[in-house]
């Protein structure tokens, strides 16, 4: 379509990004992939934006040690949002790692699959062409956690509701 604009902006995603980048209001999607600090931190951000905005946006690919997960689609409001996935996998990863410490390592870096992150990707992509063509009952990764399995070479996927005690789409950001 001749009228799609795609901007593209050359700054790092910190606290401070949407102040110093003043964004158009019309934006139709926002597709996070950004993986410096971490996904967790940049999604976060962007969530954050796009909640206060009514933005659809995607979380584009792993995070939390998750190479094989595939990011989640939000819709601002009506899907479960960044924070009801914190909360869900807060909850099923407490099970599983009680008496863990996590080891805090600034230079950490444990690199990618590119498969993965090509399956990632492509992914993302269809959801987001179906989002834009208003075709938001066929998403693929809306409340739901979606992993791929190296072992099974399947999908791994669980349903994500919203979250009745979450702080973000309960009317914080409306």
């Amino acid at each position: 379509s001749p009228d799609i604009k795609i901007d593209i902006i050359n700054d790092i995603i910190d606290d401070g990004f949407f102040k110093r980048n003043i964004l158009p209001s019309d934006i139709d999607l926002i597709i996070n992939c950004a993986d410096e600090p971490n996904v967790d931190y940049t999604s976060k951000i962007i969530a954050l934006f796009s909640m206060t905005n009514n933005i659809p946006h995607i979380v584009g690919g792993g995070y939390n040690l998750h190479q094989t997960l595939i990011g989640q689609t939000i819709i601002p409001f009506k899907s479960a949002c960044f924070n009801c996935f914190n909360l869900f996998l807060g909850k099923i990863n407490s099970k599983d790692l009680v008496n863990v410490k996590k080891l805090h390592r600034e230079k950490r870096k444990l690199g990618s699959f590119s498969p993965l992150s090509g399956l990632a990707a492509s992914l993302a992509s269809l959801d987001a062409i179906k989002l834009l063509a208003g075709k938001v009952e066929h998403l693929q990764q809306e409340n739901k956690r979606v992993e791929f399995s190296l072992r099974s070479l399947s999908f791994n996927v669980q349903d994500v509701p919203r979250d009745p005690e979450c702080d973000w789409c309960r009317g914080k950001y409306e």
